[in-house]
């Protein structure tokens, strides 16, 4: 298990960054081979419960972007684009 640490960031259409550093495994020798994400913190905004994961859907698009850096500097990254509908 790993702590996700969660900020605030003003980048275009997002406003999240998590990052999440794993530790070494086995001595440095160890991999991962696959891992699980859930979600379930929630906070209080202006009296309300909101989740980290709300998101807004302006322009019919539901847009998320992940990334990674291994140890030996190889980078992959991922998008996804959904659509969506927005409430109102």
């Amino acid at each position: 298990m790993t702590t996700v640490k969660i900020k605030k960031i003003h980048n275009g259409r997002y406003g999240l960054k998590s990052v999440a550093s794993i530790p070494k495994i086995a001595n440095g020798s160890g991999s991962v081979k696959s891992f699980d994400l859930k979600i379930g913190k929630t906070y209080a905004y202006k009296g309300k419960k909101v989740s980290v994961l709300s998101a807004k859907c302006a322009d019919g698009k539901l847009q998320a972007n992940a990334s990674s850096v291994f140890a030996d500097g190889t980078k992959v990254s991922a998008g996804i684009i959904r659509t969506c509908t927005s409430k109102g």
